[in-house]
């Protein structure tokens, strides 16, 4: 398919390329295994150019820890495993006992974070949601990240916030799904898709979200 613009060639293939991965992973995995066995030098050349492109380019850090200043990784908080003092970091952090003080933290912090940040809370629930539905259509098998479903959570937050009563923190609301979860087929990716767009949801009070699940459940 041919484009002008060069980007938007080069984000059509690569679509089109994920698209035929996903649909033919044996295809791919085979192709990928011939692919490496006759291309050793080319692969390593490339992927040690990758890293040397990325460390002239990356700032240096300061070691949240011994506070000394390194260059690592984008996700790397600490200069060096090889350290002391950030080796007895690490191993404090392995700690049954800090792991368990680290849990109650964190829930501490979803806890506020639920009662006082509104996007927080519509991720949230949302999320939960979407989750409920995929474990109670696929059967106990693996679930994937929503957007691989064609599902954007933030385009729901973005939309609800513009409809938000000034109480919703109040928890007297509950996200509402306009057409019915029901009337669709959730096996079908198209019908998921659908089903969770972010125009097909609202807020309406908890007390009317459950009647309207009841009057589902016996009409059932």
């Amino acid at each position: 398919m041919p484009f002008k613009n060069k980007d938007k060639s080069k984000e059509y293939h690569r679509q089109y390329l994920n698209d035929w991965k996903k649909k033919n992973p044996k295809k791919y995995k085979e192709y990928w295994k011939k692919y490496v066995v006759n291309n050793k030098e080319k692969i390593s050349e490339r992927n040690s150019n990758y890293w040397i492109n990325i460390k002239k380019n990356r700032p240096a850090k300061i070691c949240l820890n011994c506070k000394r200043e390194f260059i690592g990784r984008l996700n790397q908080e600490y200069c060096s495993s090889k350290c002391r003092d950030c080796q007895r970091f690490i191993r404090r952090k392995n700690d049954p006992v800090y792991k368990k003080a680290q849990s109650i933290r964190d829930k501490n912090f979803s806890k506020k974070s639920y009662e006082n940040n509104i996007d927080f809370r519509l991720k949230k629930l949302i999320r939960h949601r979407i989750l409920e539905v995929l474990n109670r259509q696929l059967k106990g098998g693996k679930t994937e990240k929503s957007i691989y479903y064609g599902i954007d959570i933030f385009k729901i937050v973005e939309h609800l916030k513009k409809q938000l009563p000034d109480d919703f923190a109040s928890g007297e609301y509950d996200i509402h799904h306009i057409s019915d979860l029901v009337k669709f087929n959730l096996n079908n990716q198209e019908e998921l898709k659908k089903a969770f767009a972010p125009e097909n949801h609202t807020i309406i009070l908890r007390k009317e979200h459950s009647k309207h699940h009841s009057n589902n459940q016996r009409n059932k």
